[in-house]
Order: C-alpha cells, then sequence, then structure tokens
C-alpha cells in the first residue's frame, strides 16, 4: 500500500506540535506496512532530508502546476493526505483526477477557521463566534465534505462539526496527539521557574507572550513574593520568536527571551509550572501536554485547557478569569500537594487520551475500513458529491487559471 503525504510545509517536530503530530502519524503509517512519500511546495531545507532519515521520500512539487499530475499518475498512492484545507483546496481535484481510486484524508490539525474566529472576535470591533459561518468556515467545511476522510485533532471539534454543522461522523476521526511512554519525573523540591514555550509563528503564543510581559508577569511576581517564592523567573521560549519578543528579555524583572528550546522535553522538566495564557485558538495545546510528558503541571485559561480534560481533571489548574491568573501559577507553585496531583492527572491524561499506541492503531484500522468500503462509502457522501459536480468546482478552475497565468509570465 503507498501513501503519499502532502505537506504545507516540511515538518519540524522541534519547532511546533504540528511538525512533532505529524511525524508521529507518519511513522504510524511505516509501521503499518504503507510505503509512505512526503511531497510539499515548500523550499527544500534540513527538514525534508529529515523525513529521508527515516525511510520516507520525499520531493518537492509547486501547487498549481501540472507537474504535479505527471508525478500522481506515475505513483498511483492508494491513500493521500493533505495537511490542512488549503492543501485540500490546491491538490485534492487533481488527485482525484489522476489518482480517482486513491482515498483522500484531509488532516485538519486544528480548525483554522475556528481559530481565526475567536482571533477576530478578541481584535475586531466587529466580534465574530466560534459558529459564525465565514468564508474561512465554509472552505474548511467544503474540504471536510469533499474527503473521504477527516482527522480532526479535538473531541470538541468533532463536537463542533457534527452537532452544528451536521457533518456526518462517518466523515471524521479523531486522532490527537500521538506521545510515547513519558519520560520519568524530576520532583518538586528539585525544580524552579516557570516557563511558556510556543513557536514564534503562531498567532496566540505570541498575544500570551505580549500578555504575560506587559500586564501578567507584574502580577505574578508579586504573588509568588506573598507565597514565599521571591526569586522566581519567567522564561520563554520558542522558534522564530520575532525581534519584538526577544527584546523584552529583561533580567533585573526575571522576564527571560531564551528563544528556540534546543531538546523541548529536556527545557520543560526542570520547571515547575507550565504557562498557557492563550485568549484564543484551537485544537490542542502541544505546550501543555509536552509539559505533561516530563511531569510539569500547567496553569492555563480554557482554550488552552480545550480538549485537554479528563471528566473534570486537568494536569494543572484552569482559570477562567485572567485577573485570577498570577494568583492561581502562585498557588500551584507554592503547594506541594495540588503540585502532586496536578502531576499525576497530566500523565493518567496522556496515557488515556495521547497514547502513541492507541492513536496510531485507531489510524491504522480506520485507513484499512475506509480502503475496504470505499465505494459505499462515497455513495452515502451526498454533499461531497455535490461539490465535485462540475458546477461548483471553482477551486480547481481557479488553480487552472493560475497555472496559465504563470505560463504566459
Amino acid at each position: 500500500m503507498k501513501l503519499l503525504w502532502i505537506g504545507t510545509v516540511w515538518p519540524e517536530p522541534d519547532a511546533s506540535a504540528a511538525g512533532s503530530r505529524t511525524i508521529r502519524l507518519l511513522e504510524a503509517c511505516q509501521g503499518a506496512g504503507y510505503e509512505v512519500r512526503f511531497v510539499s511546495p515548500c523550499q527544500e531545507n534540513p527538514h525534508q532530508r529529515a523525513l529521508e532519515d527515516i525511510g520516507i521520500r520525499t520531493a518537492r512539487l509547486q501547487a498549481n502546476d501540472s507537474a504535479f499530475d505527471s508525478f500522481i499518475s506515475d505513483y498511483q498512492p492508494d491513500i493521500v493526505c493533505f495537511d490542512r484545507f488549503m492543501i485540500e483546496e490546491q491538490f485534492s481535484w487533481r488527485v482525484r483526477e489522476h489518482a480517482p481510486e486513491a482515498l483522500r484524508v484531509l488532516d485538519t490539525v486544528d480548525l483554522h477557521s475556528l481559530r481565526r474566529a475567536r482571533q477576530r472576535s478578541l481584535t475586531s470591533r466587529e466580534p465574530s463566534h466560534d459558529t459564525s459561518l465565514s468564508d474561512d468556515t465554509v472552505r474548511e467545511l467544503a474540504a471536510i465534505y469533499r474527503s473521504d476522510l477527516s482527522l480532526i485533532i479535538s473531541r470538541e471539534e468533532v463536537s463542533l462539526l457534527t452537532e452544528h454543522y451536521s457533518v456526518p461522523p462517518a466523515l471524521l476521526e479523531t486522532i490527537g496527539f500521538l506521545y510515547p511512554t513519558a519520560f520519568p519525573f524530576q520532583v518538586w523540591e528539585t525544580r524552579s521557574n516557570v516557563v511558556f514555550i510556543g513557536n514564534g509563528f503562531h498567532e496566540p503564543n505570541l498575544d500570551a507572550i505580549r500578555l504575560l510581559k506587559r500586564t501578567l508577569w507584574k502580577e505574578m511576581r508579586a504573588a509568588l513574593t506573598e507565597k514565599g517564592a521571591p526569586y522566581v523567573e519567567l522564561h520563554i521560549y520558542g522558534a522564530y520568536l520575532p525581534q519584538e519578543v526577544m527584546q523584552f528579555d529583561n533580567p533585573r524583572e526575571g522576564f527571560r527571551v531564551m528563544g528556540k528550546a534546543t531538546d523541548v522535553y529536556e527545557t520543560l522538566r526542570s520547571y515547575r509550572c507550565n504557562l498557557a495564557p492563550l485568549r484564543f485558538g484551537a485544537g490542542l495545546k502541544g505546550k501543555v501536554s509536552d509539559g505533561w510528558m516530563v511531569g510539569t503541571p500547567c496553569v492555563a485559561t480554557p482554550t488552552a485547557a480545550e480538549g485537554m480534560t479528563l471528566g473534570e481533571r486537568f494536569g494543572g489548574l484552569v482559570v477562567e478569569n485572567l485577573q485570577e491568573y498570577p494568583h492561581q501559577v502562585a498557588a500551584l507553585y507554592t503547594d506541594h500537594e495540588v503540585w502532586n496531583k496536578a502531576q499525576q492527572s497530566g500523565r493518567e491524561i496522556l496515557c488515556t487520551l495521547f497514547s502513541e499506541v492507541q492513536n496510531a492503531k485507531a489510524l491504522q484500522e480506520r485507513l484499512t475500513t475506509l480502503t475496504q468500503e470505499k465505494a459505499r462509502h462515497r455513495e452515502r457522501n451526498i454533499v461531497g458529491a455535490l461539490l465535485w459536480h462540475h458546477g461548483l468546482r471553482s477551486t480547481e478552475y481557479f488553480s487552472r487559471w493560475i497555472e496559465c497565468k504563470n505560463r504566459k509570465t
């Protein structure tokens, strides 16, 4: 069986949770016996070569270019996975035309339309809401319906799609993070300081860093001092942090900007508290679960904790009101008993929701079943059939127009 993965970029497991999850999914497919190839319109870089090192053949193929048609006609994969709905828009019609028997799978990563709606609600004078029918939402829903299967990272996002947008559950599969056995934990007494980690290309992370710098950290230091911990520092890590954030570094204030973490787990394992004061976002938060992997509890907003609870349990504290956030950080940092319970909860959530073995098995079984029942499955997807009707194939014809335009120039 041959599986082709079309990526927005070459995955970077040391830069983002999304990149790490993609690598785990590719490895899960390899483990199931698939021949895996990865292509992307992104420029060649060391991350492409890293895929080759684990036995995945790669190629750079541009969007809106008929060279892809020749490639896929020759390769004839059994399964094609699209990384995010924008890649599905650019490539799925070519896959359908030149490899019609291939199972088409969309990995949404997170619901981009949901994240953007929440960002608009925070920053715009015209507030949006989670279920607004924006252009992003329509495009993302259309990509889901055009695909045979969509991988959804969060249970909450599955509920939103099925209950509000009436997407058939047969088109969806919940595949969250895939974590191996947790590392040994450092105990409370050997840890110090608090940490925030997040990729600088991701706007929710930049918003949280600005919030920490301008508001929360001063209040947090005061609360920690009041609880008997006056010398705590906040360390900010992240790949691709902009110069604006690098200039936030201030040793006198205990606000340190450390840059990219060379090893996320080794970095997080020595801190006592992980911070996630996210005001918008979607999907799951790798910064939270990466901390749990090494026993570092988190103080999170509801947005950061979304999809990451087990019943009412969370590996840390969830704070509804940002005004209370500094005090809850101080409480978790200084209370040994509460901290130990939070650490244990984080480990249990990882093992229950984000087990590499369980989620890899779920993906493998679903792909096998759909491959065997593909014809009947497609017959039931009435909306998908309507979207493939020639009168509604705007993304295909827009792509064809770009290709012709590029030829003339």
